[in-house]
């Protein structure tokens, strides 16, 4: 797990993605996928980080998917570090 990487925007853990031995996540602004991301952009237009920092409940983008948009709502109620050791520790969502 590559803990650094964290959160990526919309609520995927870069830290335990597969592809982070290559990627420097989506925040570095390297992501081969960042033109077709709906997720960044529209955090971007808003000036946040991440989409847990949105007080809206959207599901575009990837958060659409139950994983990123489930990671979203830990990280809205408990914070990134609370949804990072949870995900260190080994716990499965």
């Amino acid at each position: 797990m590559k803990r650094e990487l964290g959160i990526a925007r919309c609520g995927l853990a870069c830290c335990l993605c597969s592809e982070n031995d290559k990627c420097a996540g989506c925040n570095s602004g390297d992501c081969p996928d960042k033109h077709l991301c709906e997720n960044r952009k529209c955090s971007i237009e808003k000036g946040i980080e991440n989409c847990y920092e949105c007080d809206r409940d959207c599901k575009i983008g990837l958060l659409s998917k139950i994983k990123p948009y489930s990671f979203t709502l830990l990280a809205q109620k408990y914070g990134e570090e609370y949804l990072l050791n949870r995900q260190f520790k080994g716990y499965v969502f």
